[in-house]
């Protein structure tokens, strides 16, 4: 995953978007993350989907469910939240607004300029070590 979002982040894109489904259950990788997203629906809907997707009895559906942050809780902590309840239609509008926001934002260019303005200062001092021996 961290070659992917180096590689990404070296192509120029603006943003990579990860799938990790317990970051807010105390991932240490929490705090490498500028955005998070929750994308939710109604219980009912999550259970038939978790069961068919990963072949699950309803039991074993409920239990990782359960054992999970209560959606409610994550959705506070998120920065941006688009609802799956509705039509696709509707979720697609939600992600056309958020992909807009991203697109027009230039955070991205702090961390650039960061680490180009590191590699510069890095590369002055090998140089002066260089030439010093």
């Amino acid at each position: 995953m961290l070659w992917e979002v180096l590689t990404s982040f070296l192509s120029g894109h603006h943003y990579v978007i990860l799938d990790v489904p317990l970051l807010l259950d105390g991932s240490a990788l929490r705090r490498f993350i500028k955005y998070v997203l929750v994308v939710y629906c109604d219980e009912a809907t999550q259970l038939d989907r978790l069961m068919s997707r990963n072949d699950l009895t309803q039991e074993d559906a409920l239990q990782r469910i359960n054992s999970q942050v209560p959606l409610e809780i994550k959705k506070k902590q998120a920065d941006f939240v688009i609802d799956n309840n509705g039509s696709l239609t509707a979720t697609k509008q939600q992600v056309l607004e958020l992909y807009e926001r991203l697109e027009g934002s230039y955070a991205h260019w702090k961390l650039r300029s960061f680490l180009l303005g590191s590699l510069v200062l890095l590369g002055g001092g090998a140089y002066k070590l260089y030439s010093f021996l």
